[in-house]
């Protein structure tokens, strides 16, 4: 909310797709990737963990006590995992193309969206890890971000903590609401193709 001298105020509402997403603090890590990407963009820092505090702030939307950061999973997301990044040519892995079982959800913060996907570390555990920073200075509207409730913390891929059960669910969750939505979104395709059609015909009569 903008206040003026006159006592006028300003105050800006933005309303989100579904209700908000219960996912808990969730840990990605970040790699040498990401660090590179980072210094192209002209982000200075020192060391992963500095960048990782960095990303923290950019991703982070505080309301009183509580610590909230906006995601898009599915579908959604797929133009971000699949993105070119001219910062990333030169990288030997720059063509690898995350497979979409792995793909998790895409985070949006503050000029920056960050890919997830979910990567097995041993039998053991798995993590969450940045695939890609993109950095844009004209970040699109999307009427798909979902707002979740946590905090997103960013580390050294090596530190970062293995998946909590409550990321999981709410990740599951949200992959089964994207399913049912294009679900319905298919069949309502399929009802206007139907009326367009018969709308056609009336009028070649």
């Amino acid at each position: 909310m903008q206040v003026a001298k006159d006592g006028s105020a300003l105050v800006k509402i933005i309303f989100f797709n579904g209700e908000i997403v219960e996912i808990g603090d969730v840990e990605i890590g970040i790699d040498e990737r990401i660090e590179s990407t980072a210094k192209r963009n002209g982000i200075r820092f020192n060391g992963a963990e500095e960048l990782g505090s960095i990303l923290n702030d950019k991703c982070k939307i505080s309301v009183g006590s509580e610590d909230f950061f906006l995601l898009m999973s599915g579908p959604s997301a797929k133009a971000d995992f699949e993105a070119d990044s001219p910062e990333d040519e030169d990288s030997p892995d720059s063509r690898a193309v995350v497979q979409e079982k792995y793909r998790e959800f895409s985070i949006y913060g503050e000029r920056v969206r960050i890919p997830v996907e979910r990567r097995n570390i041993d039998k053991s555990k798995e993590i969450y890890i940045a695939t890609k920073a993109i950095f844009t200075d004209n970040q699109k509207r999307e009427g798909s971000l979902r707002l979740a409730r946590g905090s997103v913390q960013f580390s050294d891929f090596t530190k970062t903590g293995h998946i909590r059960a409550l990321a999981a669910g709410a990740m599951s969750q949200l992959t089964k609401e994207t399913g049912s939505y294009l679900k319905q979104w298919d069949e309502y395709g399929a009802i206007e193709g139907e009326m367009l059609l018969a709308r056609a015909a009336v009028i070649s009569r």
